[in-house]
């Protein structure tokens, strides 16, 4: 057979993440790809629907210049299968939503639209020492204007030291000129919502700042704007939205259209006015400039504001959290409103089905 770089592309994603939900691949790559690497004895399924690397795929790779740190033999431990998929669910995203997610070096993180994941950090043999401590977060994004730290958060998610983690972030990004911003991933947007909703235990002794503290009260003691991310292609739609300059605006405008107003000064949560109601670009899903933005409604004699966000953000969440409650009328926008927000083309990134090309243009059969 010919290999096209998409196949190539999934056996480089499968050694890089070592476990892969086969839903998760699934969203980028077909049933037949991963069918036929299956057969040829270069990709493996566990019987949880992982996929992983058969050492006649590691050595598939290598011949192709390809090596990234394997294990000595698989691993059964479920804390790590768990870790893996979290951490391949959320790479798979930023992956799709057309970062680089092959960084492994704190110097990447330097370049725009790149994704440097802790996991990759950590296993760096070049690097001397752990210079993460025992952070807690997944990894770093950076793209134009903005540099966010990025959270799996999942039911038996624990505790994090989040002064601590806000050291090590702002000490590895000093250097970048970027607004700072935290981003929490997960299954979806409702499993997110309900585990920062989760009630605090009573703290032992006297808190200080470095005290272990839940992702809930983390969120909500933060001034750092806080994204809700859900791990599928609802979730590489807003990143890819996310990672363009000044994207509430360029969105609120491609949106709005004709019917777009200014809004009045004073008022930084607005980003606009439909017909004098207040208007919200929410697709980042920053719920807590949501909220401001609401009050700062009912506050000027607004019902409700006009809320614009992704199919697959709006239908759930959102819905429960404004359009139920009275808050806001729900407005949908598509991958559509995106490209028209900008004079380059957009839209999440799949490997191409052409031909691999290898050493200088040998197409690999």
């Amino acid at each position: 057979m010919i290999f096209t770089t998409a196949d190539i592309e999934l056996l480089r994603l499968t050694a890089w993440c070592k476990n892969i939900p086969l839903t998760s691949a699934g969203q980028i790559f077909s049933g037949s790809e991963i069918t036929v690497l299956k057969k040829l004895g270069l990709l493996g399924q566990t019987k949880d629907g992982l996929l992983r690397l058969p050492p006649a795929g590691i050595r598939f790779l290598e011949g192709l210049m390809i090596s990234y740190p394997q294990d000595k033999w698989y691993t059964s431990k479920t804390s790590v299968i768990v870790r893996r998929t979290q951490s391949s669910a959320l790479m798979l995203t930023c992956y799709r939503a057309g970062f680089d997610i092959f960084a492994d070096h704190p110097q990447d993180i330097r370049i725009p639209m790149t994704y440097l994941a802790s996991v990759a950090v950590r296993r760096n043999r070049e690097l001397r020492g752990n210079m993460l401590h025992n952070t807690r977060f997944s990894g770093i994004l950076y793209s134009p204007q903005n540099i966010r730290l990025l959270y799996y958060v999942a039911p038996d998610a624990g505790t994090i030291r989040y002064v601590s983690e806000m050291q090590v972030f702002h000490n590895m990004t000093a250097q970048i000129p970027a607004a700072h911003s935290i981003v929490y991933a997960g299954a979806s947007y409702q499993a997110l919502w309900n585990i920062l909703n989760e009630p605090d235990a009573p703290p032992a002794g006297i808190v200080r700042g470095t005290h272990p503290v839940s992702f809930g009260k983390a969120y909500r003691d933060t001034g750092v704007p806080v994204h809700l991310l859900s791990c599928d292609e609802t979730g590489a739609m807003q990143l890819l939205a996310m990672s363009r300059v000044d994207y509430r605006k360029h969105l609120t405008l491609a949106a709005m259209g004709k019917g777009f107003n200014p809004p009045p000064e004073g008022v930084p949560d607005w980003d606009g006015l439909y017909h004098s109601t207040p208007f919200v670009m929410g697709v980042d899903m920053d719920l807590k400039r949501i909220d401001r933005a609401v009050a700062a409604a009912r506050e000027r004699g607004h019902e409700k504001i006009a809320l614009a966000a992704f199919k697959g953000q709006h239908s759930g969440l959102l819905k429960q959290l404004y359009k139920d409650t009275g808050k806001a009328d729900l407005f949908e926008i598509s991958l559509h409103t995106v490209v028209q927000a900008y004079d380059e083309p957009v839209g999440l990134f799949a490997p191409p089905r052409e031909p691999f090309l290898f050493q200088g243009g040998m197409v690999l059969a």
